[in-house]
């Protein structure tokens, strides 16, 4: 996308592409020639679209040497970083089994005693076995 630019009322400007994308401005003095402008803005292929943000164009990769100090950093500490991320999930993944485990045991004392309680009420409580319910149809 381009802007307007201020000029003054003795110039024209005009605008081209060329075969890389570049924008050119022309511009034409009233007592210069011809000047070219050169514009480091990407114009879309469909022209009229969305501006985006230098951050999320995309990085050029065929200039990377894979030999230099600064790449084997970069591909260390992020090697580093996937390490430390795999350990945190697994470690996450073992901490959530032994809580499963936990509740597991916990869920097996906890009916153990259900049954407890309810035989000692069973057997503390006789007449609620020995009663008998009438019904008149």
């Amino acid at each position: 996308m381009l802007y307007p630019v201020q000029m003054s009322k003795t110039s024209q400007q005009n605008t081209t592409t060329d075969a890389s994308g570049v924008s050119v401005i022309h511009t034409q003095a009233h007592s210069s020639g011809l000047q070219q402008v050169p514009q480091l803005v990407p114009v879309s292929p469909g022209g009229g679209g969305k501006a985006v943000p230098p951050s999320k164009q995309g990085k050029k990769n065929s200039f990377v040497d894979r030999n230099s100090d600064e790449y084997r950093q970069r591909r260390e500490r992020n090697n580093m970083a996937v390490k430390k991320s795999r350990l945190k999930s697994k470690q996450k993944a073992q901490d959530t089994l032994q809580r499963v485990n936990q509740l597991k045991e916990e869920n097996e004392r906890l009916e153990a005693k259900i049954k407890l309680l309810t035989k000692e009420l069973s057997v503390s409580a006789p007449w609620k076995q020995s009663e008998t319910h009438y019904s008149f149809v």
